[in-house]
């Protein structure tokens, strides 16, 4: 029984030694296998540190002259980008030298005109007042007595109430009238002009004031209520005076075309409505008279100042002074133009620079404008626009 026991255990003993024998055996196998690999990878890793290590001694070699050509490369590209930005500034250089170059000639055409214009007006000054000197000196009793004469066969063809001379009658009984002569008029010219005041606005009494003002160098002048009717040299003299200051300036040669024009004073009788400045502030002016002046019409002050009629009231109108009001004081006569302001239109104005009454001021001469176009105009009606297509969002 103890002879099998010791032999049962002898066999178990041969089995685990060599059960332990093969695992041992394996993991020893698998560990020099490890081994053996962790030296080929340190190898293999070797070997590629050392390629590296010649390929950075082959770069090293050849840095300094891919660091030249870079260099070089950036050189030219700053090169190309400053000559680039030469050519720019050049050109802006060129075009601030343009530009200097038009405002310095547009300044000079600028001052050119305003010298001619300047020169226009003294032209013009010196002309008519010559003009009426050589008329005071040369009229005589029989000229003068012409042209009152011819002021009587024209104030026959034109002498009419306005609607504020009807409207005034109703209340007063009295046609209140002033006649200014050059000199003491005959009583036959008196009773003629009385005469006509009766039949043509319907009364019996007109009370006909008389003065004489030799500034008015011949002719007469009749105003009756705001209404004048102006025959007198002073005045024609003054209209050839005011066409040498409204245009742009004198064409053709200065002296030529102001003779021309001297010879071209008109001799008509000239119809018109005045009133006087009552107030005056901050380039707003209220002017009583004007009885049948219109809403938007354009008024005359004097020096050629022009205002537009903004609001009607019962005694008086408001102006707005369309320039230098400085010259305006309280008294000064005003004088209608019987035309609403308008502006010239039309392809001439593209490109131009104008003031409020379309006249030029850059210096370019006239505006030869077909049209003209009132400044203030009644918006077209519902019908007349187009319909809505678009949604306004």
């Amino acid at each position: 029984m103890s002879g099998w026991t010791i032999l049962y255990g002898i066999i178990n003993f041969a089995i685990l030694a060599g059960v332990l024998f093969l695992i041992g055996r394996k993991l020893v196998s698998k560990m020099i296998t490890g081994r053996r690999e962790h030296i080929k990878q340190d190898l293999q890793r070797s070997e590629d540190a050392k390629l590296q290590a010649g390929e950075l001694r082959e770069s090293l070699k050849d840095s300094p002259k891919r660091h030249e050509a870079q260099a070089a490369e950036l050189r030219r590209e700053l090169d190309a980008r400053l000559e680039e930005s030469r050519g720019e500034a050049r050109e802006r250089d060129l075009e601030d030298v343009a530009d200097i170059e038009n405002l310095a000639r547009r300044s000079a055409e600028q001052r050119m005109l305003e010298t001619r214009r300047a020169l226009t007006d003294e032209v013009s000054a010196v002309m008519t007042a010559g003009a009426a000197e050589k008329l005071r000196a040369e009229a005589g009793g029989t000229g003068l007595r012409q042209l009152d004469k011819r002021f009587l066969r024209r104030l026959e063809a034109v002498a009419a109430p306005t609607g504020a001379d009807r409207a005034r009658l109703l209340d007063e009984s009295q046609l209140q009238a002033v006649l200014s002569c050059s000199t003491e008029p005959e009583e036959a010219d008196l009773a003629q002009i009385m005469e006509l005041l009766q039949q043509r606005f319907g009364v019996e009494n007109v009370q006909l004031d008389i003065q004489v003002d030799p500034k008015l160098i011949g002719g007469m002048r009749l105003q009756v209520g705001d209404t004048v009717y102006d025959g007198s040299l002073s005045h024609m003299l003054e209209k050839v005076r005011r066409g040498f200051t409204e245009g742009d300036s004198l064409g053709g040669e200065l002296v030529d075309e102001a003779l021309r024009r001297v010879d071209e004073i008109p001799v008509d009788l000239d119809v018109f409505q005045t009133g006087r400045v009552s107030s005056l502030s901050d380039g707003i002016c209220r002017v009583s008279g004007l009885s049948d002046v219109m809403a938007g019409e354009m008024i005359r002050f004097k020096g050629d100042l022009r205002g537009m009629v903004m609001d009607l009231d019962k005694d008086n109108v408001g102006v707005v002074l369309l320039g230098n009001y400085d010259a305006v004081q309280e008294g000064d006569e005003v004088v209608r133009t019987g035309r609403i302001i308008e502006v010239p239109v039309g392809e001439a104005l593209i490109g131009r620079v104008v003031d409020a009454l379309g006249r030029p001021v850059d210096g370019k001469g006239l505006i030869h404008a077909a049209e003209t176009r009132p400044i203030e105009n009644r918006a077209p009606g519902v019908i007349e626009r187009k319909s809505v297509s678009v949604p306004m969002q």
